[in-house]
């Protein structure tokens, strides 16, 4: 799909909502509602004039687009298909309420399919435990693995476990390897895009001129390496503003609100002016915000991934810090929806044409009419962008062993 700017994505955004039951058959039958309670929201700007793509490419974008707004949620149970299976769900984490997101959109997926026993399992991003993990699927005689491989380096077991003929569905963390070759499928957002997503809309914000820091996740992630080559890509272009940390490399967070503040905490000491923090994660958010008050340093533009904390405290902290303002890219763990289908339709020999890619659009945005969205119903760690339910969530957002 070519890539869109910041303004397209917006009106793309709003404007596929009112038609989701007219997903094209490029991806799965028409969404159903978000489960959750919907949150009260200010309404997103009139949509600005954009040119039509092709008639050719018009409803394959059309049904992305869609998609990507139903959070890949679909009444479609054509992808279980009939044989008795066995599919291995794993985190390379599992410890947070990222994961506890993910565990539910890949088994609630699965469950639809009474033909699927399903078993999941954390490493606690221990890489000897994941390790060990796709070792026991294979010698168990699973037939599918959908695996978030982010503890460290698992491309020689995922490839062994396809070779021993299981399904592997990696998602959510890039393995390494090809699609094909070492593995079915790797399904997620497209990161380096998110990078540049991020950095667009700071230039924005910043108005071209400022200093702006990066943090994000573990140390060599993958994740935070290739969002850095989105953000070099846009702020090469804008020489005003200034990478503090670094083209090269990201301060890291561990994916943590505690070790994220005292990150944060350092660079506040090491630099008397920070404009600007661009941020990969929700909770290391949280502990940014933290750190900034600990400090007595106004709030600066930010931009992370949703959550419905953030979402509820924004209009709080904006009163106190007028500078502040927020954009977020869905938490996309709505993604192990996909991949879920993927892994089994693949041991099914059915067919899923969805995408393994995708282009993720800004969620919410303060300076651009999407308000950052609070639903009081349900607790701070949850992402609304993924339309899981509480019940959902509270059922299947876990491990079974």
């Amino acid at each position: 799909m070519t890539r869109l700017n910041i303004r397209e994505r917006r009106w793309q955004w709003a404007a596929v909502l009112p038609v989701l039951a007219l997903v094209a058959s490029a991806c799965s039958p028409a969404a159903s509602s978000a489960p959750t309670k919907a949150p009260t929201v200010t309404a997103p700007p009139s949509a600005a004039t954009v040119t039509a793509p092709p008639p050719s490419a018009t409803s394959a974008v059309s049904a992305v687009d869609q998609l990507i707004a139903a959070s890949g949620v679909t009444t479609d149970t054509s992808f279980c298909g009939t044989k008795p299976m066995k599919l291995a769900i794993n985190d390379g984490g599992g410890i947070n309420g990222w994961s506890a997101a993910s565990y539910a959109a890949v088994r609630s997926e699965a469950a639809k399919c009474s033909n699927v026993t399903q078993v999941a399992t954390a490493a606690s991003f221990s890489i000897e435990k994941q390790l060990a993990d796709i070792n026991s699927f294979v010698a168990q005689k699973f037939d599918a693995i959908v695996i978030i491989p982010d503890a460290g380096d698992t491309l020689a077991a995922l490839k062994a476990a396809h070779t021993a003929g299981l399904v592997v569905v990696p998602w959510g963390s890039d393995p390494g390897g090809a699609p094909g070759t070492d593995y079915n499928n790797y399904v997620d957002w497209d990161t380096t895009d998110a990078g540049k997503t991020w950095a667009e809309w700071m230039v924005t914000a910043l108005k071209g001129q400022g200093n702006v820091v990066f943090l994000g996740g573990f140390a060599g992630s993958a994740v935070g390496h290739q969002q850095l080559n989105g953000i070099n890509s846009v702020l090469s272009a804008n020489p005003g503003i200034k990478l503090l940390t670094g083209t090269t490399d990201f301060v890291p967070t561990n994916w943590d609100q505690a070790t994220a503040q005292q990150a944060m905490t350092t660079l506040l000491n090491q630099y008397p002016q920070i404009d600007g923090v661009i941020s990969n994660y929700d909770a290391d958010a949280v502990g940014i915000i933290r750190a900034f008050q600990a400090a007595n340093r106004p709030l600066v533009p930010l931009t992370t991934l949703d959550s419905n904390k953030l979402g509820c405290d924004f209009a709080a902290l904006k009163a106190a810090n007028p500078k502040f303002e927020m954009v977020t890219i869905s938490s996309r763990n709505w993604l192990g929806r996909i991949a879920a289908r993927k892994a089994i339709a693949a041991v099914q020999g059915v067919t899923v044409t969805e995408p393994d890619s995708y282009k993720l659009p800004i969620f919410e945005d303060s300076l651009g009419g999407l308000a950052p969205q609070c639903d009081s119903a349900q607790g701070p760690d949850v992402f609304l962008s993924n339309k899981i339910s509480a019940a959902d969530l509270a059922t299947w957002g876990k491990v079974t062993e």
